[in-house]
């Protein structure tokens, strides 16, 4: 599904990423992992065409994205569900608003339809008989269920998810972390998640990836990574104090 093949990115002189190379699978979750400042952020803004890297190649499908224009990116996008990580919702727009945004904007279909297709993605989040709350009147897992029920509303092949479960309490983590496998499932989507609750990456993970430094350093599924001899992997995964990283 997606290749990233030798990214490059740097800010000023700044080098984030440093030669990133990954294959993210059909229909699998991949999690990228890595400690704060790692450039987890910036490789994900790379996959769906918000940064352009300095050097090297991301293909969907087979298809380059960092060659095409800003049209062709359009379109490329449409297959995307993005989910930020502090949900980014609309303070002054409602629960159906916020949704249907794109919708609304960007497409043709009656008022009528959107409704429904928002009730929909709504329902597939539990969140019935939100549509007229505002952002306000949510709370921390509520939101970030709006902005997941945004995501799939484009019924999307690819869903990005920016350290989901962040500042939420581990029971409504845990609710997020099942939303997130049961919607994958049941959309047939693939998904790259941006985590660093360990928790989390064991329980939702197909593959895992790291980064350190710009780069990947390690790379497999659950059991591979907890088997892994990367000292740098293990400090981070089992959170000791002692270690390569200081």
């Amino acid at each position: 599904m997606i290749e990233i093949i030798d990214i490059h990115k740097s800010f000023k002189t700044q080098k984030v990423l440093n030669g990133v190379n990954l294959l993210v699978e059909k229909g699998a979750i991949t999690v990228i992992i890595g400690g704060s400042g790692s450039g987890k952020t910036v490789f994900l803004r790379h996959l769906i065409g918000l940064v352009k890297p300095d050097q090297g190649k991301i293909l969907i499908n087979d298809n380059d994205i960092t060659s095409l224009d800003d049209r062709e990116l359009n379109k490329v996008r449409e297959r995307f569900g993005m989910v930020f990580q502090n949900a980014a919702l609309f303070d002054s727009m409602t629960v159906e608003d916020n949704v249907g945004f794109y919708l609304n904007e960007h497409t043709n279909l009656e008022k009528e339809s959107i409704r429904d297709r928002v009730s929909l993605s709504l329902k597939q989040v539990g969140l019935d008989n939100t549509q007229k709350k505002y952002p306000s009147q949510l709370s921390g897992g509520m939101k970030k269920r709006v902005g997941i029920a945004r995501a799939l509303i484009m019924k999307p092949d690819i869903i990005l998810y920016d350290e989901p479960t962040t500042g939420l309490d581990p029971i409504t983590t845990d609710v997020i972390d099942n939303l997130i496998l049961k919607t994958t499932n049941d959309i047939g989507a693939t998904a790259v998640v941006v985590s660093h609750g360990i928790n989390e990456i064991f329980k939702i993970a197909d593959k895992i990836a790291m980064l350190y430094k710009g780069q990947i350093i390690a790379e497999g599924n659950p059991d591979q990574i907890r088997a892994s001899d990367n000292q740098i992997l293990q400090q981070f995964i089992t959170g000791r104090a002692e270690g390569p990283v200081s």
